[in-house]
């Protein structure tokens, strides 16, 4: 699994699955180490893209859950976007959509609110 890095402007950055991918307890390390090297940095906001996100199991949602605490604690903003339809299924299930916003693409979030890259962080 293959997972870059943007950082836009402001300590804003945008993660991506760089291939097709399910996140589950077999590779959520790596998902689990790449928050960690974001959160090292001034965060200000992140988006997850998971337009190659294909499927995310308990163990996935869970570190996300657990994201969006770090983040609600320190004020930074969390964006979800490019999410398939069965992942929207169950971000529904769990209610997701009350504690992130969850956009139908990432440019959206971008225009939105007037981020623009700057460069690859990692």
């Amino acid at each position: 699994m293959v997972i870059s890095v943007e950082k836009l402007q402001n300590d804003v950055y945008s993660l991506h699955f760089a291939k097709k991918v399910k996140l589950s307890f077999i590779n959520i390390n790596l998902f689990k180490d790449k928050l960690n090297e974001i959160k090292s940095s001034n965060l200000k906001g992140l988006i997850i893209n998971c337009k190659n996100l294909e499927f995310i199991d308990s163990s996935g949602i869970s570190v996300l859950v657990s994201f969006i605490k770090y983040a609600s604690k320190r004020g930074v903003w969390l964006k979800i976007c490019e999410v398939n339809e069965d992942m929207k299924k169950i971000f529904e299930m769990i209610k997701l959509g009350r504690l992130v916003e969850i956009a139908d693409t990432e440019d959206e979030i971008l225009e939105k609110m007037e981020i623009v890259p700057i460069q690859v962080y990692y």
